[in-house]
């Protein structure tokens, strides 16, 4: 349960910058999203149980910011989860090169599931040109998890020390 809270504090900290200070440093649309790079992390670091607890959880908190359907964010995060626990357990993700390829890949995936189900709801009109708001923002989300995964990593172990978990 410590870890779900712990994960928690670093997806109100990610939704904190992504909705706040972020907005003076990129375009809105190509930002990264620093809250899937953070389920990325806890497929790797949490158990089961609490890892998809927490991906739901993070996933309704985004959904009450970004006005998308509710349980939008929460089924795909849940899934992200459950595609990258899968991937830890059969390869290794903790190289650079993977980390990026993996955020990279899952941000697209999971930005083409908003759009085709925003679409399904008659809320926008898709264009060519966001295809390519699409691939910088998996760009940009794959090179904020080079960054915030070994972040988040190292304020993992502090905390483990801490509670005295860690040895």
């Amino acid at each position: 349960m410590k870890g779900y809270l712990f994960g928690l504090l670093m997806v109100v900290i990610a939704l904190f910058l992504q909705t706040t200070t972020q907005l003076f440093v990129s375009n809105p649309s190509y930002k990264p999203d620093i809250v899937l790079v953070i389920v990325i992390w806890a497929s790797t670091r949490l158990d089961f149980k609490e890892g998809l607890l927490f991906s739901f959880s993070a996933g309704l908190l985004t959904d009450s910011l970004s006005g998308s359907p509710a349980g939008l964010f929460a089924c795909l995060y849940c899934v992200t989860f459950l595609v990258c626990g899968y991937l830890d357990s059969t390869t290794d993700l903790d190289s650079h090169a993977i980390r990026f390829l993996v955020a990279f890949i899952v941000c697209i995936v999971e930005s083409l599931s908003i759009i085709v189900i925003r679409f399904m709801a008659a809320q926008f009109k898709v264009d060519l040109s966001i295809s390519f708001a699409i691939l910088t923002k998996g760009f940009f989300t794959g090179i904020a998890a080079t960054a915030v995964i070994p972040i988040v990593d190292r304020l993992w172990v502090g905390r483990t020390r801490l509670s005295g978990l860690h040895r």
